[in-house]
């Protein structure tokens, strides 16, 4: 799940949010700025931490107008 904390939006210029599921729990956070197209880009591979937690900020958001995340499992 995306957890609504302080960490959720824009902080310090940047967009982020996280995530939070089980200990170890291997995901990919994936961005597209044009749902028309299916353009997914693979932002970030990691696994939660040992609090089952993930902070994922992306350093270029403000170079979006406009953008679409998700978050899946690995392939």
């Amino acid at each position: 799940s995306i957890s609504s904390n302080p960490e959720l939006g824009l902080s310090g210029g940047r967009f982020g949010f996280t995530i939070v599921g089980g200990t170890n729990m291997p995901l990919v956070v994936e961005a597209c700025t044009n749902l028309a197209d299916n353009g997914w880009s693979t932002l970030a591979s990691a696994k939660t931490d040992s609090t089952g937690s993930y902070v994922f900020l992306d350093p270029a958001s403000t170079n979006k107008p406009t953008c679409f995340y998700r978050v899946t499992g690995p392939q």
